[in-house]
């Protein structure tokens, strides 16, 4: 289950600034726009957070599934990149704040679920902050079963 968590996360943060990039380096370079500056770039500050996500399934008549893992992040300029149970992506954001609709889907041992989810979140020099909330439905072997995805991640920089 926390591979699922871990997963997930990674794809959640990625899905706000829609990068795809795997690789978990790069990062791109402030260009000076001061007058009279020689229009050389500098590499824009690091800021590295850690901190914890939890992501929390209900289903009616079951309890609630929540998994937490730990979580890196390395923000450089807009990228932003994520490091979740030894796996990373990168992920442009716009300004401080997101609001991104991610598509869902999974299928195992013969249920599928699909849905839709909605991270909105911010990142400042000190925080980042998101949450996830959305809905679906889980079907197959005789089932039909509305369910809730609902998550929080917090980091604080180092």
């Amino acid at each position: 289950m926390k591979q699922i968590l871990a997963m997930a996360l990674v794809l959640i943060l990625a899905a706000c600034g829609g990068g795809n990039d795997t690789s978990g380096g790069g990062g791109t370079a402030a260009e000076s726009t001061a007058p009279g500056s020689s229009g050389t770039s500098a590499p824009a500050p690091s800021v590295t957070y850690t901190g914890t996500g939890t992501i929390t399934l209900t289903a009616p008549g079951l309890l609630p599934i929540s998994e937490t893992a730990a979580v890196t992040l390395i923000r450089q300029g807009p990228t932003l990149t994520v490091i979740v149970g030894g796996e990373s992506v990168s992920a442009t954001i716009n300004g401080d704040s997101f609001s991104v609709p991610v598509p869902v889907s999974e299928s195992q041992d013969g249920i599928s679920c699909a849905g839709v989810a909605t991270v909105t979140g911010t990142v400042t020099d000190s925080v980042v902050n998101a949450n996830l909330s959305g809905s679906g439905n889980c079907t197959g072997q005789n089932l039909n079963v509305p369910v809730t995805v609902s998550g929080s991640l917090t980091a604080l920089a180092q």
